[in-house]
């Protein structure tokens, strides 16, 4: 059996990989609907001023790493959507 450290570890990465993957899901789904390469930036930035309020800003550094990861995947969402908006596909226009 592996060490309750190694773990850990293994949890937050899939913890990582699925808030990359669920905020970048999320965030060009809703940037192609709405039409704007912006708006899954500006909701990520309305959850965390929301969980900030609720918790004081009282998270462990692997919460915050979270918080990171996920606005990660929300600005590549935005840079896909404005560029393919830029290249003048259709479904963006």
């Amino acid at each position: 059996m592996g060490s309750p450290a190694a773990f850990a570890l293994g949890a937050w990465f899939l913890l990582g990989l699925l808030a990359i993957v669920s905020s970048f899901g999320v965030g060009a789904f809703l940037n192609m609907v709405l039409r704007r390469w912006w708006v899954s930036l500006f909701l990520y930035g309305l959850v965390t001023v929301y969980v900030l309020l609720r918790t004081g800003g009282r998270m462990a550094a692997t919460e915050w790493g979270l918080f990171a990861v996920g606005w990660l995947g929300s600005l590549l969402a935005a840079w896909l959507v404005h560029g393919l908006k830029k290249r003048g596909y259709p479904l963006f226009s």
